[in-house]
């Protein structure tokens, strides 16, 4: 029975993870260093401290998908990698 409505609750979860998602509060990134439209909402919630996989939950796309967004990220802002290129965009006056 379980493997019937497993789907179901699945994706009950993953549009909780959506709806909610959208509503989160936090820092938002510095709007500078050119980021396309998708990757600042994607850095967004990079500085929020999401993981890859839930950022591609919460945006609905795929986990190589988000991957790409951040690389690209870390390149425009100058950053060795996730975690310094999230403190540079919450914080740009202080690189």
């Amino acid at each position: 029975m379980m493997n019937i409505i497993r789907p179901n609750f699945d994706l009950a979860y993953r549009n909780a993870e959506h709806a909610s998602g959208r509503k989160a509060v936090g820092p938002a990134p510095s709007p500078h260093y050119g980021l396309s439209p998708r990757e600042f909402e994607v850095s967004r919630w990079l500085v929020l401290g999401k993981t890859n996989p839930e950022i591609a939950i919460i945006l609905g796309g795929s986990v190589r998908t988000i991957e790409k967004h951040i690389a690209r990220i870390i390149e425009k802002v100058g950053a060795p990698n996730r975690t310094a290129a999230a403190l540079i965009l919450c914080h740009p006056d202080e690189t």
